[in-house]
C-alpha cells in the first residue's frame, strides 16, 4: 500500500525561529496587558478620570497608543493627579492632558465635602 499523504517534515532551525518567534510575540503581548493592567490600578487608586466630563458633547475622544487599542483599550482625555503622581501618569497615559492638582485637605477637622483623594481612599 503506498499512502499519497505526504509525512510533514521540517529542520531544527525552523523549529527554533518558529519558536523564538512566538516567544517574542507572547513577550510583546504580555507586555502590552500588563501596560494595560497598570494603567486601569493608577486610575483607580490615584486619578480622577475626567473623560466623561471633558468629552460631554463631542463626539471622538483621543485614541491611545496603537498597540493598546489592539486590545480594546479607551483612551483618556483629561487625568488629575497629584503631583507626585504627575511623572507615573505621563508615562501611563501618553494620550492624555494630565492635569497636576494639589492635595486636597478640608479646612477644618470635619470633612467638608465627599470628594476624598485618591491617596486617602480605603482599598
Amino acid at each position: 500500500m503506498t499512502s499519497n499523504c505526504r509525512r510533514w517534515s521540517f529542520s531544527l532551525r525552523a523549529l527554533v525561529v518558529a519558536v523564538t518567534l512566538c516567544c517574542v510575540a507572547g513577550a510583546w503581548a504580555g507586555r502590552q496587558l500588563n501596560w494595560i493592567r497598570e494603567r486601569e490600578q493608577f486610575e483607580n487608586t490615584k486619578a480622577w478620570d475626567l473623560t466623561a466630563i471633558c468629552t460631554y458633547g463631542r463626539e471622538t475622544r483621543p485614541a491611545p497608543p496603537f498597540q493598546l487599542r489592539l486590545f480594546g483599550e479607551r483612551g483618556r482625555s483629561v487625568l488629575s493627579v497629584e503631583p507626585h503622581d504627575a511623572d507615573a501618569a505621563r508615562r501611563l497615559f501618553p494620550e492624555a492632558e494630565i492635569d497636576v492638582i494639589g492635595p486636597l485637605r478640608p479646612m477644618n477637622s470635619e470633612r467638608v465635602s465627599s470628594v476624598v483623594p485618591p491617596s486617602e481612599r480605603e482599598p
